[in-house]
């Protein structure tokens, strides 16, 4: 283990060097400079988020380090992104809007999922002090109520040593499987890929209602409509993400259309605004799926599928970057402008 984590650091030493040595030699504008200037690429950079945490509510919270950017990371790249790159709204991305900004930069696009409570406490300050605006895609079922996603439930739960021994167990016997050294990764993407009604099954033998309750106590809570008002207000835009974030390649028919039809209605009938854009859960997405979305109404769609956007191209498979901690803070635990460039380039 210990000479895992040594060669897991040294890996992240020389990735931090390569990224800072392609980022000072400018290597990097470059690129950007010839996409644009000489190959007439006309792209945007979709960059996906889902938490931003303060230090005091990292220490609550219970969600996968894969989804987290840490508050003071978040600001700083928030100016980085200020100052190299024009940040656009959904209907300029749409191209509704007259493009009369600063043609010299590449635009960026900024999405958050899921519609988690420190989108407002947290991220929601820091961008209004920037000037930069986003899009949030909510999961209306979550908005407003005391439940949490299972993932962070299932988390919380493990905490506890005696309960992590019962949940594998209960996990084993619930899929027939005698694997021996599960870990909690393996358990939440084997649950992934099911039908909500299936992993419901199973998570009803391994979470209690108590950890149901305690994950939005502590630290896992979703936004209040209270609050997604205030945010839209002040030039935060809303759009859908599903009723309860269900893998919709793994529902049927009916199910995909209930979901894409009543988190719409819901988000109109709270906001007053037409819904124009979708997110799919987890990013997953397949040919039919793709299809009833633009069925429903949806203007546009997004993936987690990594990279730029060509305008131009199909409006229901935008690819993002996903952005965590990890992927844009150093060794030293700050951010740091030459991992988010080598990350927003495509060679990481």
């Amino acid at each position: 283990m210990r000479r895992s984590a040594m060669a897991s650091k040294l890996k992240r030493l020389i990735l931090q060097v390569a990224a800072g040595v392609l980022y000072y030699t400018g290597a990097f504008r470059l690129r950007l400079y010839f996409r644009r200037a000489v190959l007439h690429k006309r792209e945007i950079c979709v960059l996906g988020l889902h938490r931003v945490l303060s230090p005091e509510e990292e220490a609550q919270a219970n969600s996968l380090p894969g989804i987290v950017l840490r508050e003071a990371t978040f600001a700083q790249m928030l100016e980085f992104i200020k100052r190299h790159y024009r940040v656009v709204s959904l209907p300029e991305f749409l191209g509704e809007i007259e493009d009369d900004g600063d043609r010299s930069l590449p635009c960026c696009l900024l999405t958050f999922d899921d519609g988690w409570r420190d989108n407002y406490t947290t991220a929601y300050p820091l961008l209004k002090k920037s000037g930069v605006g986003g899009v949030i895609f909510l999961i209306t079922g979550l908005v407003g109520g005391s439940e949490t996603f299972w993932v962070e439930r299932l988390k919380r739960a493990c905490s506890d040593p005696s309960r992590w021994q019962r949940i594998k167990e209960c996990y084993q016997h619930s899929l027939g499987t005698q694997c021996h050294g599960v870990d909690f990764d393996e358990i939440v993407e084997s649950l992934k890929h099911m039908s909500a009604k299936e992993r419901g099954k199973v998570l009803a033998g391994l979470l209690s209602q108590d950890a149901k309750e305690d994950s939005a106590r502590n630290g896992d809570r979703m936004l209040e409509w209270e609050e997604v008002a205030a945010m839209q207000r002040e030039g935060i835009e809303f759009e859908a993400h599903t009723v309860t974030h269900p893998l919709l390649v793994y529902e049927d028919e009916a199910c995909v259309r209930r979901e894409l039809v009543a988190s719409r209605q819901v988000i109109e009938a709270r906001l007053g605004k037409k819904v124009r854009a979708f997110a799919y859960p987890n990013g997953t997405w397949n040919e039919k799926v793709r299809n009833i979305v633009r069925e429903c109404g949806y203007e546009c769609a997004f993936t987690t599928e990594r990279g730029w956007y060509s305008l131009g191209k199909d409006r229901f498979t935008i690819p993002r970057i996903l952005l965590h901690e990890a992927q844009v803070a150093g060794i030293n635990g700050r951010f740091s402008p030459a991992l988010l460039s080598l990350r927003l380039s495509g060679w990481r």
